[in-house]
């Protein structure tokens, strides 16, 4: 499971809850859509319960699913910690993406790299050996390499 702890200033930052997944859609972070948004992105911080918080902290074992679940860009390798201050995602503690509401959309350090939606994920939610690659192809594993015909 992961927690989650909003992250205060100058309020203090308090732990809120745990679940097996994260979805992140442009500036909404929720769980199930049943259930409403946990966080929303508003004047640079993130709102919960008619609070604003200086950000959010996912901490377990856990992987980034960037891009749409069905169909992600790239998937990382097992993380413990993401984090989202303000605008800025940081895996491991080191910034990978700045969220732009103009576009709706995360702005990964590389240039050209854009996605409007991520996951996180427990680490063993998702089978490794169908990991895409920076294209969206899946990656086989070893013993199931592709041939020409």
């Amino acid at each position: 499971m992961i927690r989650l702890t909003l992250v205060g200033d100058p309020t203090p930052s308090r732990s809120e809850e745990c679940a097996p997944y994260y979805r992140v859609t442009g500036g909404v972070v929720w769980t199930h859509p049943d259930r409403g948004p946990v966080a929303t992105f508003v004047d640079n911080s993130w709102k919960r319960q008619e609070i604003n918080w200086r950000g959010l902290r996912f901490e377990g074992p856990c992987r980034l699913i960037l891009g749409l679940p069905r169909a992600p860009i790239s998937v990382s390798e097992q993380l413990q910690s993401v984090s989202i201050i303000g605008a800025v995602l940081s895996a491991n503690g080191l910034p990978i993406a700045v969220y732009d509401p103009t576009w709706d959309c995360w702005q990964g350090a590389s240039e050209g790299t854009a996605w409007p939606a991520f996951r996180i994920e427990t680490a063993g939610l998702r089978n490794r050996a169908r990991k895409p690659d920076m294209r969206g192809d899946l990656l086989l594993p070893p013993s199931r390499t592709r041939t020409d015909h």
